[in-house]
């Protein structure tokens, strides 16, 4: 699912599959389906195959940021 698009035209980023959204989230594959199946991460789903968006998988990855605690 990954590579230019035809043309390329007015598409911001290409879709990854299942196995390259695993990795860059550092998950495994099972993670992802079951999160899938929980309706718990947004993606699409194309002749029966799984696809995620690069922008939503970064904003999953931002929104388990822990930030360092400050000492007093």
């Amino acid at each position: 699912m990954t590579g230019p698009a035809p043309g390329g035209v007015g598409l911001e980023e290409d879709l990854v599959d299942i196995e390259a959204a695993a990795a860059f989230l550092g998950v495994t594959v099972r993670w992802m389906r079951r999160r899938v199946a929980e309706r718990a991460i947004p993606y699409y789903k194309l002749t029966g195959r799984l696809a995620f968006a690069p922008a939503d998988l970064r904003q999953i990855r931002d929104a388990s940021r822990v930030e360092p605690a400050r000492r007093p």
